[in-house]
């Protein structure tokens, strides 16, 4: 049985969440570059314009590229020789998102009843939770951030988190 402590799994999160919502990946950025040079249409072009500034903003000021953040959702894959030790899995992730979405000044926007009362819970959890089992023991984290009513446009970031290193055991 190999142990991963819920504090690392918490501090990792949040480093996903931060990073794909204030760093898109530079061959993305390109592309959008690319195109906004590319673009012939007067509205499009200031579209694509604002687009590239926004880019070069959140880079600048460490801040959220877009102001809507959407929903927190997480793929993992959870050897089936790991362990979660110092708290609950769930949780763990959870606090992950809280902690991002509060120290990235994201926008909030899950609501804890959506039938009923629709308060917003203020830091955007809970957040989607989707795990698989796997063989090798480690934890494995993937971040997709929905933007816009969840319409298609999504930044993500993965990682592993290896049981009995340094960050897994400590």
């Amino acid at each position: 049985m190999r142990e991963i402590q819920a504090k690392t799994i918490t501090e990792k999160v949040k480093e996903l969440f931060l990073q794909a919502n204030i760093h898109l990946p530079a061959d993305t950025a390109e592309r959008i570059r690319l195109a906004s040079c590319a673009e012939t249409a007067p509205a499009a072009q200031a579209a694509m314009k604002t687009a590239c500034d926004n880019l070069e903003a959140a880079e600048r000021l460490n801040m959220a590229i877009c102001q809507d953040t959407g929903m927190a959702v997480v793929f993992c894959e959870l050897g089936q020789d790991a362990h979660i030790v110092g708290g609950s899995y769930e949780d763990a992730i959870n606090e992950g998102v809280r902690q991002a979405y509060l120290e990235g000044y994201f926008r909030c926007s899950v609501v804890g009843d959506p039938l009923f009362e629709r308060k917003n819970t203020a830091d955007n959890t809970p957040a989607v939770i989707h795990t698989r089992s796997s063989t090798p023991m480690c934890l494995h984290a993937l971040q997709n951030r929905w933007q816009s009513s969840w319409h298609g446009c999504r930044s993500s970031r993965s990682m592993t988190i290896p049981p009995l290193s340094s960050a897994a055991t400590t």
